[in-house]
Protein backbone atom coordinates (compact mmCIF):
# COMPACT_ATOMS: atom_id res chain seq x y z
CA UNK A 1 0.00 0.00 0.00
CA UNK A 2 2.72 2.60 0.79
CA UNK A 3 4.01 2.11 -2.89
CA UNK A 4 0.55 3.17 -4.21
CA UNK A 5 -0.63 6.15 -2.60
CA UNK A 6 1.84 9.62 -3.52
CA UNK A 7 4.33 10.73 -1.16
CA UNK A 8 6.48 12.99 -2.15
CA UNK A 9 9.18 12.78 0.69
CA UNK A 10 10.02 8.86 -0.15
CA UNK A 11 9.87 9.68 -3.59
CA UNK A 12 12.56 12.25 -3.16
CA UNK A 13 14.80 10.35 -1.18
CA UNK A 14 14.40 7.37 -3.46
CA UNK A 15 15.31 9.31 -6.71
CA UNK A 16 14.44 8.60 -9.76
CA UNK A 17 14.23 4.73 -11.63
CA UNK A 18 17.76 4.31 -13.15
CA UNK A 19 16.71 0.60 -14.48
CA UNK A 20 15.32 -2.80 -13.58
CA UNK A 21 16.51 -6.47 -14.33
CA UNK A 22 14.89 -9.59 -14.04
CA UNK A 23 16.34 -12.12 -12.22
CA UNK A 24 14.36 -15.21 -12.84
CA UNK A 25 12.41 -17.48 -10.58
CA UNK A 26 13.65 -17.73 -6.36
CA UNK A 27 14.52 -21.10 -5.57
CA UNK A 28 14.57 -22.66 -1.70
CA UNK A 29 18.40 -24.04 -2.66
CA UNK A 30 19.48 -20.36 -3.13
CA UNK A 31 20.14 -19.48 0.59
CA UNK A 32 19.40 -15.70 -0.34
CA UNK A 33 15.83 -16.56 -1.74
CA UNK A 34 15.76 -18.98 1.00
CA UNK A 35 15.34 -16.25 3.66
CA UNK A 36 12.64 -14.23 1.90
CA UNK A 37 10.43 -17.20 0.92
CA UNK A 38 10.03 -18.61 4.71
CA UNK A 39 8.04 -15.82 5.30
CA UNK A 40 5.77 -15.55 2.45
CA UNK A 41 2.66 -17.59 1.46
CA UNK A 42 4.26 -19.10 -2.09
CA UNK A 43 7.44 -20.48 -3.19
CA UNK A 44 7.16 -19.10 -7.03
CA UNK A 45 8.07 -15.98 -6.64
CA UNK A 46 9.78 -13.89 -9.70
CA UNK A 47 13.45 -12.16 -8.39
CA UNK A 48 13.33 -8.34 -9.94
CA UNK A 49 16.57 -5.50 -9.45
CA UNK A 50 15.16 -2.20 -9.22
CA UNK A 51 17.88 0.41 -9.16
CA UNK A 52 16.92 3.83 -8.37
CA UNK A 53 18.81 6.93 -7.73
CA UNK A 54 19.15 6.78 -4.43
CA UNK A 55 19.02 3.24 -3.29
CA UNK A 56 18.64 -0.13 -4.64
CA UNK A 57 15.47 -3.02 -3.93
CA UNK A 58 15.38 -6.78 -4.94
CA UNK A 59 11.42 -7.50 -5.65
CA UNK A 60 10.03 -10.77 -4.97
CA UNK A 61 6.97 -11.02 -6.56
CA UNK A 62 4.62 -13.90 -6.85
CA UNK A 63 2.69 -14.16 -10.26
CA UNK A 64 -0.67 -12.70 -10.55
CA UNK A 65 -3.76 -14.93 -9.62
CA UNK A 66 -6.52 -15.67 -12.06
CA UNK A 67 -8.40 -12.97 -10.61
CA UNK A 68 -4.98 -10.41 -11.48
CA UNK A 69 -4.10 -9.68 -7.57
CA UNK A 70 -0.32 -10.23 -6.60
CA UNK A 71 -0.74 -12.18 -3.15
CA UNK A 72 2.93 -11.96 -1.87
CA UNK A 73 5.84 -9.22 -2.26
CA UNK A 74 8.97 -8.88 -0.50
CA UNK A 75 11.37 -5.87 -0.68
CA UNK A 76 14.85 -6.15 0.75
CA UNK A 77 17.00 -3.31 0.94
CA UNK A 78 19.54 -4.63 -1.19
CA UNK A 79 20.72 -5.85 -4.56
CA UNK A 80 20.07 -9.21 -5.23
CA UNK A 81 21.90 -11.86 -3.76
CA UNK A 82 23.33 -9.37 -1.77
CA UNK A 83 25.36 -10.66 1.48
CA UNK A 84 23.65 -7.47 3.58
CA UNK A 85 20.68 -9.68 3.01
CA UNK A 86 21.67 -12.21 5.22
CA UNK A 87 22.54 -10.33 8.04
CA UNK A 88 19.98 -10.04 11.23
Amino acid sequence: MPWVIANPDRDFKRGPLVFSTYWGRASDSNRFDARILTSQPTKEMDIFDVKFAHVEYTFYISPADADGKIRALAMPLYAPHDPLQLGG
